[in-house]
């Protein structure tokens, strides 16, 4: 609920407002959480190559098992 009433309507202000085109986040790795992100949300994934590559230069040592996922505003 958070998420769905918080978080993107903000996102999607900022979007508005300063130009914001992506949101990104790391999420748990569990498949019914992944497929909610990408079902209910329209996050998407990377191919499994940028994804590797994406993790090796950004991706938070403490989220190590999380997927990163993105969505266009």
């Amino acid at each position: 609920m958070v998420f769905r009433e918080f978080i993107l309507p903000l996102a999607r202000r900022a979007a508005e407002i300063i130009g914001v085109h992506l949101l990104y986040i790391f999420a748990l790795p569990y498949d019914e959480l992944i497929a909610r992100y990408q079902e209910v949300y329209c996050f998407q994934r990377l191919d499994p190559e940028s994804e590797d590559a994406l993790h090796s230069r950004v991706k938070p040592s403490y989220d190590e098992r999380c997927i990163f996922m993105y969505q266009v505003l």
